[in-house]
């Protein structure tokens, strides 16, 4: 998976460049999926408005998060080899691995018949994750 040799003797990264692409359309499916199944409901429910608010924060937080890595990893893959771009590449890759066992573990721990299913999000952060950390190492 990792880096591989292109013409001219510069390195690049087909697998850093699809999970990029990968995360920013995950992107859009948080903001306009997820948005109307997740956040509007959320928004909506009886609870503290400050709670609330806050909740929404962290949910474009998420979606800040998965634009700006899948930014830094389609660059990483397609730039010069640097030990400085890989160590960024892993980092990104990482932080989806987290979100992955974050999934994982609410869904393991909810009860919530279908949980699997209903927090599936942990199959792609998953699989972007341990892409972009094979081919960052």
């Amino acid at each position: 998976m990792g880096r591989a040799p292109s013409d001219g003797g510069v390195m690049t990264s087909l697998t850093l460049i699809v999970v990029g692409v990968a995360s920013i359309l995950l992107t859009a499916l948080h903001v306009f999926g997820g948005g109307k199944a997740c956040a509007r409901p959320m928004l909506d429910a009886p609870f503290d408005r400050v709670a609330k608010l806050t909740l929404y924060v962290c949910w474009h937080y998420i979606s800040v998060h998965l634009f700006a890595g899948g930014i830094v990893l389609v660059w990483v893959g397609a730039a010069p080899s640097s030990a400085v771009g890989l160590a960024l590449a892993a980092l990104v890759s990482s932080t989806y691995l987290a979100f992955a066992v974050l999934f994982v573990t609410i869904a393991a721990g909810s009860k919530e018949p279908g949980a699997w299913h209903k927090f599936g999000q942990w199959i792609p952060f998953s699989a972007m994750g341990i892409a972009g950390v094979l081919a960052a190492v």
